[in-house]
């Protein structure tokens, strides 16, 4: 009996390591998740589509469930070679589909993840074109550059370079007032927080220039919808979005807390 004992126990401690041995590890739900109440979620069919969609979900507290607010689902483009992991999301740790998709620096694919939102920005002068704008907002300057300058210590970061003591003028980056239309009206996405250089960077939501139209990473849609977005963010909710192709979205939805996509 005593053996039978032993023999059984033996067994239960096997299949316990047989099974977490295969046991599914996730990336950790991203920290902004925690306290947000308004989430815009884009999803592409496939990981190399240049086209999603984007809808709109609110919720009650920080643990309740999303709730579509959408009309509609909103047609957008993103990067022009699809979507790629962001790199805090693609450690060895990590068990996630399609993993050799990575983000960098130039490679035309927006970063999958969920992330906070900077401040909106445009050519206006101030924001008072948008009905009931709550967001901050920055008005563009022909100094306003967002820098992708790897040797730079300005590397994505969205600056005014008439006010750097230190500015070169040789730094390389996206000079945002002559962008037209697509920066006409549009809002930082924080990726990259800690900007690391080559991760990537100047990652937007912003105008599109047709639904044909690619971006080099950013998410883009028509004019009149994004300005709707922009009156829609409240500060005190906390707005973040989420980006993912379909694939990997149902992978994490459920460990993420995130809506079952409609």
């Amino acid at each position: 009996m005593k053996k039978y004992l032993q023999l059984l126990l033996f067994m239960i401690i096997l299949s316990f390591k047989t099974i977490t041995s295969f046991a599914v590890v996730l990336p950790p739900m991203p920290a902004v998740l925690n306290n947000s109440q308004q989430l815009l979620l884009v999803l592409s069919p496939t990981w190399d589509s240049h086209q999603g969609t984007l809808q709109r979900y609110e919720r009650q507290g920080e643990s309740g469930n999303w709730i579509l607010v959408s009309e509609k689902s909103i047609p957008v483009v993103v990067g022009k070679n699809g979507m790629a992991w962001a790199p805090n999301l693609l450690q060895p740790a990590y068990q996630l589909p399609h993993s050799d998709k990575k983000k960098q620096e130039g490679d035309g694919r927006s970063p999958i993840g969920v992330y906070d939102l900077g401040t909106a920005f445009g050519f206006a002068s101030d924001a008072s074109l948008i009905p009931q704008m709550k967001w901050p907002y920055l008005a563009l300057k022909s100094s306003s550059i967002c820098v992708d300058d790897r040797t730079s210590h300005y590397y994505n970061q969205l600056i005014d370079s008439s006010t750097k003591a230190d500015w070169n003028p040789k730094t390389t980056g996206e000079q945002m007032l002559t962008v037209i239309p697509q920066y006409t009206w549009g809002s930082v996405i924080h990726y990259n927080q800690n900007n690391v250089v080559g991760d990537g960077s100047c990652i937007f939501m912003h105008v599109w220039k047709g639904p044909d139209s690619v971006t080099a990473g950013c998410v883009a849609m028509d004019q009149d919808e994004l300005v709707k977005i922009l009156g829609w963010l409240d500060p005190e909710k906390k707005p973040v979005i989420g980006m993912f192709p379909i694939e990997a979205y149902k992978y994490l939805q459920r460990a993420w807390g995130l809506p079952v996509a409609a």
